[in-house]
């Protein structure tokens, strides 16, 4: 019935694209397309036109993406079919990508996602450092499905690699300026050029800035504030005519108001009874302090703090080309450092209840040597990686006299300790440290004009310690604490090693029309629960979790050019998966991160950008997914006894994983005659509902929800001078990003809201 289901839309779907495809091949000749442009990717560690790539893959152009207004490095989920994201710690804060379903929420410092997050070639690993502000950018690829060959670090979902603009050998650059609602005003720019014959360089800079758009009827300053800056400088030497080095200095800098999450009373009804879902989303429910936020409003609350998100980010790399007859050798070498320090008001409302502080010094240095070669009829790749990661983390519950009843039961607190004399009840602290070494290779042979193999493997072996203490500690969180009531303290360590790999056939039937068949395998490496936890059960090692994909797609480019439409299916076959679940243990609240059973996936994508007429052009992408768990009990706590018990989860749909994903964009450009070009552009993203936690609770499913964006731009006839008019979210929606359920011990859930209706304009200056 699945399978069924899931053609059916296929089917309809792709007849609907086919029907535009018609129409659009009866347009004029020529086209000056944003949408159509010409993309080169490095998907397989090679330059290719993305049409000819045997791999499912979203890729935008500088152009195109400063076209739509992506500012954040989330913003690329809005238009690739199959790909969104969750904010579980608030806006610019650790996100949760999820690819094909794929996903983990866990919110740890200590964790790395399934979706690996690149940038210019070097793996970003801290979630920290992964939602950035995106300036002077060539291009974005998103890659769906396990890359377990040429990238393999932890890319069971995929990936997403950012590659900015490289220094040319002639003078050019840009100027930015952005004013709109909320007090925002931004300016980013780059400029570069040649130095020498033998040196070019590029610079450029963006720093953003607005008061916040979540009210805090308390204080009177607002939440979920934006205040970053961010820097990146090229230097690109040519050694010689076959040697060249590229040093690539990076970093950001945010200090902003901390984000606020929406309270919904869940725990005390209107007549004092229980709570019903129906009356916790109307707000007509306290929770178990008496506290409601019942006004209709999502972007405002009664916040007691007004703390501070801040994270910084410093990154070196090199890359070491050399060019031989037939063959390339490439060396990248990186260090990247996230810190970051963050306070959250976890209670949501006026009451000292629950405030949580989260400090990470993430350390990372990488190592990849690439061969490379191409032949008549063949090409090849081969390599090694090494990666070594260093967390020193900080987590803290400060838990005030609220609460402090809470913590005389003898279960939470054995040792009979009485906290009325302190403020930092637990803490916990933890070393983390990875070290990972790999090699790899692919290799591709066309047999004749039609058909291509690809033959790919990566073998992995992982060590990793874990050294966590946790305690009930004396006050001062901000200095060493002197550990009152020990509670764990343990070093542990894993040790792994994984194949992965790919085999894939491709048949172009032309020139324009190529189908491809691939069958891959990706894996994510094991590690600890890192959260709150009590007894040292609950920081034992979750195992490394694989996926083995088998994928059928086309890639076709029709009506002479005018028309790019993609098409894709597959399956999933995950075991081990890692699940992360918020369960109750004697009225504590933990957080669990273990392996769970197994699931499958079944889904596929569409995708059609099209040159309706020179002056009028559509991008449409849809994504279609059923997910579900098999075998599948996690534990849910224990009894009065004492006793484990465990949930039958068998059939449940996965997190972050709706049944239908559409985007879409409409774009129309007429000339004013020697002013200069006008566009009008109007664009969407769709989710169908989707579940926040594997126990799919219903008080934690997503609606399903669209948001529109519209864009006015008059540039001047050189096209050095672009002025933009826009909106975000014109219809003014409410949606939910992400939810968290404290109904069994607190009363309330916590909901991550998106942004609300956002008017400004953009004034940018190119040189050219």
């Amino acid at each position: 019935m699945i399978i069924s289901n899931l053609m059916t839309r296929l089917v309809s779907s792709t007849a609907v694209m086919l029907a535009l495809t018609t129409t659009v091949a009866a347009a004029e000749e020529d086209s000056g397309s944003l949408l159509l442009e010409e993309v080169i990717v490095t998907a397989q560690k090679r330059s290719e036109n993305l049409q000819d790539v045997a791999v499912s893959v979203t890729a935008f152009s500088g152009d195109a993406m400063a076209a739509l207004g992506f500012d954040s490095s989330m913003d690329i989920t809005s238009q690739t079919p199959n790909m969104s994201f969750g904010n579980q710690l608030g806006e610019g804060n650790n996100p949760s990508i999820a690819i094909r379903g794929i996903t983990l929420n866990d919110f740890s410092d200590a964790n790395e996602g399934p979706v690996g997050i690149y940038v210019d070639d070097v793996y970003l690993a801290s979630l920290a450092g992964q939602t950035f502000q995106m300036f002077d950018l060539e291009r974005v690829e998103v890659l769906r499905g396990p890359q377990g060959t040429l990238y393999g670090r932890n890319t069971t979902g995929g990936l997403a690699h950012f590659i900015s603009r490289k220094p040319t050998d002639y003078t050019d650059g840009y100027v930015k300026l952005t004013a709109a609602e909320h007090g925002q005003t931004d300016i980013e720019g780059a400029i570069g050029g040649a130095i020498s014959d033998w040196l070019a360089v590029r610079a450029s800079l963006s720093y953003k800035h607005d008061n916040g758009y979540f009210e805090n009827s308390l204080t009177g300053k607002n939440g979920n504030q934006t205040n970053g800056f961010g820097y990146r400088f090229l230097a690109d030497f040519t050694l010689s005519e076959s040697v060249g080095i590229l040093l690539n200095i990076h970093g950001t800098d945010i200090d902003q108001r901390q984000p606020y999450y929406k309270h919904v009373g869940t725990g005390i009804g209107p007549n004092g009874g229980a709570c019903s879902l129906e009356q916790a989303n109307s707000g007509q429910c306290t929770d178990f302090f008496g506290y409601s936020e019942s006004d209709d409003d999502p972007h405002s609350g009664a916040f007691n703090t007004q703390e501070d998100l801040e994270i910084s980010t410093l990154g070196f790399s090199g890359t070491l080309t050399w060019d031989g007859e037939d063959m390339q050798l490439i060396s990248i070498t990186a260090y990247e450092e996230t810190d970051k320090s963050y306070v959250e008001e976890a209670d949501m409302g006026p009451g000292d209840l629950l405030t949580n502080f989260y400090l990470t010094d993430a350390r990372q240095y990488t190592q990849e040597i690439r061969l490379s070669g191409d032949g008549a009829q063949h090409n090849w790749v081969v390599g090694g990686y090494y990666f070594n990661d260093r967390r020193d983390n900080t987590t803290a519950f400060d838990v005030l006299r609220d609460l402090r009843p809470l913590f005389t039961d003898p279960l939470t607190n054995p040792t009979g300790f009485s906290p009325d004399n302190f403020v930092m009840l637990y803490r916990n602290d933890y070393i983390q440290t990875t070290e990972s070494y790999a090699i790899f290779g692919q290799a591709q042979y066309d047999f004749g004009e039609r058909f291509t193999f690809t033959l790919g493997g990566r073998y992995t072996w992982e060590d990793k310690t874990f050294d966590f203490d946790a305690a009930f500690v004396e006050p001062d969180f901000y200095s060493d604490p002197l550990f009152t009531v020990p509670l764990i303290d343990s070093v542990q360590d894993i040790s792994s090693s994984n194949f992965s790999g790919k085999v894939g056939l491709d048949y172009k039937l032309n020139d324009d029309i190529m189908f491809f068949a691939n069958v891959s395998r990706g894996f994510k490496s094991g590690g600890f629960n890192a959260s709150l936890a009590f007894v040292e059960q609950e920081i034992t090692p979750f195992r490394p979790e694989k996926l083995t994909a088998y994928e059928i797609g086309m890639k076709s480019t029709l009506a002479d050019g005018r028309v790019r439409f993609n098409a894709g299916a597959f399956y999933y076959d995950y075991k081990d998966m890692q699940i992360f679940n918020f369960i109750n243990s004697g009225g504590v609240p933990l957080s669990i991160l273990t392996n769970g059973s197994d699931a499958e996936i079944i889904g596929g994508e569409l995708e059609l950008a099209a040159s309706v007429t020179d002056n009028f052009e559509i991008l449409l992408g849809a994504g279609f997914l059923e997910t579900k768990t098999r075998d599948f009990s996690l534990f849910a706590g224990l009894d009065g006894d004492g006793a484990e018990l465990y949930d039958d989860l068998s059939g449940n749909k996965l997190v972050q994983s709706p049944n239908v994903s559409l985007n879409g964009l409409a774009r129309y450009n007429h000339q004013l005659g020697d002013i200069g070009r006008l566009t009008w552009q109007v664009d969407f993203n769709y989710l169908s509902e989707q579940f926040f936690s594997i126990n799919n609770s219903p008080n934690l499913k997503g609606e399903a929800y669209s948001v529109w964006n519209a864009r006015v731009t008059l540039a001047s006839i050189d096209e050095k001078w672009e002025l933009a008019l826009w909106a975000k979210n014109i219809f003014d929606k409410d949606y939910d990003l992400y939810a968290f359920d404290l109904s069994y011990n607190f009363g309330f859930d916590q909901h991550f809201k998106g942004r609300p209706r956002w008017l400004g304009a953009s004034l940018t200056y190119r040189m050219n």
